[in-house]
């Protein structure tokens, strides 16, 4: 079957999905991250039905990023990354638990292991402004299933940066590029 349109509006107008997954009863859900809503479709692909939103509140989302649904009648997870949040909703999207991870490092969460538990990678920030070709570590780490950190997985180099600043005094304003190697 075939979801989304180019042109025009409504449930089949998608922009920045961020992730899919299809339910026990073969139904697929889209996280539509520019509406920060969650759409779901028929296995035949027609529209039944949205939930979530941008907001702060109960079932809102700053920004909608990953999605775990359970297979037979068991709830939808939903990972806000702006807010480090788990949000829990019903497969038709009524809101049922919202669980804020209180933690001294941001974490992204990536992927659900068998038991209930997630991947994460924490979000490293720079200490002052990389200069330059700059390499970081990437952790990864095993979350519980209220998004606590239980334990470290694995560290790895991650991905070169090379940062241009328009000045010899490297600042916000100024930067100019950031080019992936």
């Amino acid at each position: 079957f075939r979801i989304g349109k180019v042109d025009g509006e409504g449930p089949e107008s998608l922009f920045r999905v961020g992730d899919i997954r299809r339910d026990g009863n073969g139904n697929v859900f889209f996280v539509n991250g520019g509406s920060a809503e969650i759409r779901v479709f028929s296995p035949k692909g027609e529209f039944l039905h949205d939930f979530g939103g941008s907001g702060s509140g109960p079932g809102e989302f700053g920004r909608l990023s990953r999605l775990w649904v359970s297979r037979g009648n068991a709830p939808v997870t939903t990972w806000d990354n702006s807010l480090q949040r788990l949000t829990t909703f019903d497969l038709e999207g009524n809101w049922l638990s919202t669980v804020t991870v209180d933690s001294e490092q941001r974490v992204g969460l990536w992927g659900r292991f068998a038991d209930g538990g997630f991947l994460g990678i924490p979000i490293n920030s720079f200490d002052g402004f990389p200069v330059g070709l700059t390499r970081r570590e990437m952790r990864f780490t095993l979350q519980d299933t209220d998004g606590t950190t239980v334990r470290d997985l694995a560290t790895v180099l991650g991905g070169e940066s090379v940062f241009i600043y328009d000045s010899d005094t490297p600042s916000v304003d100024g930067l100019i590029a950031i080019e992936r190697a």
